[in-house]
């Protein structure tokens, strides 16, 4: 089907996917009734366009409902703008939505603005009759640029990491590093034997910022493990695990970045701002869990 229909189709239940994207007011496609081909083929993509959000937003570990609103407007407003009869114009669209998200990182983590007169001019030379279009080369120098601007801002905040972490352990006390920015302190003692690789673990925990703000999303009872399996050795989790016994509950102080996996900022947080994590520890009575749910846990 070519696009121009399919953004007809969607477009058509426009108000009805931007009303209940969170998922809280969806409805079973039995529950509705008359419904045109039209209609049917919409539901459809919808449903299938969850589908796609899940996948593009595995790395996601707390996938707030204002996230989830946000992709389907996005979807919505991609789809009113390839309403062209020009199939030169719908490309150079879809380049250009592919573009944006590194326009957008761009400003936003490197604080470089794209000068889009300047884009048009190097295009426009590069399709010169006259001019030797080397794609590689370009790409070779967008990568160095890159690079370059990310060692500048990983530099950056590394250093507000660890003088955050400092300033955290002065006001909080008796914390020692477990791997890189990451600081551990047993808060209740366990009984038995230390945790190794191998063993079944059940783990809770709950987040807190250093203003003692609590983040539900990042809550979660009674996950079960296996060390070194389903909860990588070098994971943040498992460095802590390996000092703790069973019944034990230990607190951690961690860079928001490394929680939110690069998504701090959706959550009103920089990547250098400490939370609190408390984690409580047993024995795990149940069946070693999957590989990919533990990586989920990571």
């Amino acid at each position: 089907m070519k696009i121009k229909s399919i953004a007809v189709i969607a477009l058509t239940t426009g108000v009805a996917f931007c009303s209940c994207s969170d998922g809280s007011k969806g409805k079973d496609i039995s529950e509705m009734k008359g419904l045109s081909t039209s209609d049917s083929l919409s539901y459809y993509l919808g449903e299938s366009l969850a589908g796609q959000y899940m996948q593009m937003s595995a790395s996601d570990t707390v996938k707030s409902v204002q996230a989830k609103r946000d992709f389907i407007k996005g979807f919505l407003k991609g789809m009113e703008l390839m309403e062209s009869d020009s199939e030169a114009y719908r490309n150079g669209l879809m380049v250009g939505f592919q573009s944006a998200a590194m326009s957008k990182t761009m400003k936003d983590r490197y604080g470089v603005s794209l000068n889009h007169a300047i884009l048009e001019t190097g295009y426009n030379f590069a399709l010169r009759s006259d001019s030797t279009l080397n794609v590689s080369a370009a790409q070779s120098s967008i990568n160095h640029i890159a690079q370059r601007l990310e060692a500048q801002v990983a530099a950056k905040e590394n250093a507000e990491i660890g003088k955050a972490l400092n300033e955290a352990n002065k006001k909080m006390g008796g914390f020692t590093p477990i791997g890189e920015d990451v600081l551990f302190k047993s808060v209740k003692p366990g009984q038995g034997n230390i945790f190794k690789n191998g063993d079944n673990v059940n783990f809770s925990m709950s987040v807190k910022d250093m203003n003692g703000k609590n983040i539900p999303d990042l809550s979660n009872r009674g996950i079960d493990v296996v060390l070194g399996q389903s909860m990588p050795s070098d994971s943040f989790y498992a460095k802590a695990m390996y000092r703790m016994k069973p019944g034990e509950t230990a607190e951690l102080l961690i860079p928001a970045g490394a929680i939110f996996r690069g998504r701090a900022a959706q959550y009103g947080y920089k990547n250098s701002d400490i939370l609190v994590m408390t984690l409580t520890v047993k024995n795990s009575a149940q069946a070693p869990v999957s590989a990919d749910r533990g990586k989920k846990a990571e």
